[in-house]
Formats: structure tokens, sequence, C-alpha cells
């Protein structure tokens, strides 16, 4: 009775979830539900309402045998885990930043990403110049003017990222830890050191 127990994931029209009590209260979901993330436990709900073919559950299983001895790391991911869904007031905000990490580059103009960057390039010499090598705040006062004319020229595409990207930081942070610390791990069971490559390729 203690625990997450999955009631928003029922589905009155599943052919075996009522019979067998995998959601709700006192179900096999709330007996094994270890998720600290709106993910994580919308896995498990799909593994407990789908059947998988016998290859895959025995690469579960040999995954999870694999992950039992290794407490530490356990620990250091749900704790992680419970940061990271603490940051993400509702599924919605987790939605979000789904949304806007897979979401197209602003900067999809060539043109633009090129003066964005020499822009970005230019002030720090700019601000040598006039600090150091005495040659007057014109220099960087054409800078800043370019930029702020970049910036007027990108404004609708810009503010949907400058709305989201403060409150993503914090989040994108404890999701990094999380991958830096699976990182470091090496595994031997399949579906493992297959999760790990994907995170070695950026997939």
């Amino acid at each position: 009775g203690a625990g997450p127990d999955g009631a928003g994931f029922q589905d009155p029209n599943h052919i075996f979830a009522a019979d067998l009590d995998l959601f709700g209260p006192g179900s096999l979901f709330q007996l094994v539900c270890q998720a600290g993330t709106r993910a994580g436990k919308e896995t498990l709900a799909r593994w407990l309402a789908a059947p998988a073919p016998p290859a895959v559950v025995r690469g579960r299983q040999s995954a999870v045998r694999e992950l039992v001895p290794r407490l530490d790391l356990r620990e250091e991911v749900t704790l992680l885990g419970m940061r990271f869904q603490a940051g993400l007031h509702a599924a919605a905000d987790r939605d979000l930043l789904a949304a806007w990490l897979a979401s197209p580059p602003v900067l999809a103009s060539r043109t633009a990403r090129v003066a964005a960057f020499a822009l970005a390039a230019l002030a720090v010499p700019a601000v040598l110049g006039w600090a150091v090598w005495g040659t007057g705040p014109s220099p960087l006062a054409a800078v800043l003017f370019g930029q702020v004319l970049l910036r007027l020229r990108l404004r609708k595409e810009l503010r949907p990222v400058f709305a989201l990207a403060g409150d993503a930081a914090a989040d994108l942070d404890l999701l990094a830890a999380a991958l830096r610390r699976l990182e470091k791990e090496e595994f031997t069971a399949p579906r493992l050191q297959e999760l790990r490559r994907a995170l070695d390729a950026g997939v």
C-alpha cells in the first residue's frame, strides 16, 4: 500500500490489466515500482501492460541481475532521478522539456549562425582593445550594435528559446550528472551494453 500505484495508467478496455491487478492500490505496479521519474513509471507501465518477445524479456532479466549488486550505482541514480523529477512540477513540464530538447536549431540559416559566431568572437578583442590597447570604445560599440540588430532580426525565433532555457538549465544539469555517472560504468549484460553505447554515440 505504499508508493505510486500507477492508477493513471489503468485502461478499462485492457484485456487483462484489471484481472491481474496491474495498476491501482495494492497492484503489481505499486509492489515493484522504484522509478523516481515519470518516464521510468511510464516504461514500467508499458512493460506490464504489453507482452514482450522471450529474447527481450531474457535481456531485461540479465540486465537486472547485473544491476542488483551495484547498490551504490542504483542509489546515486535514484537520488538524481528524484531531484530531476522534483524540478518538473507536472508531466506537462517534462513534455515541454522533451519538446525543447527535440526542437530543431533556432539559427537554421547559415548566415545567421556565422553572424552570431563572428559577433561573439569580435566582442573579446573589442573589450581588450578598449581596456588594454587603448583603441577606445568605438569597436566595442560597433559589435554591441551588431548584436542588437541580430537579436532584433531573430527576436521571434529567439523568444521561445529564452522562455524555456532558464527553466531547462537546472533540469539539464541533473540529467547531465546522471549521464556522467552512467558513463563511468562498464557492463557485461547485452542490454546494458547497448544502452551504454547509446550514451557514447549521443543517440
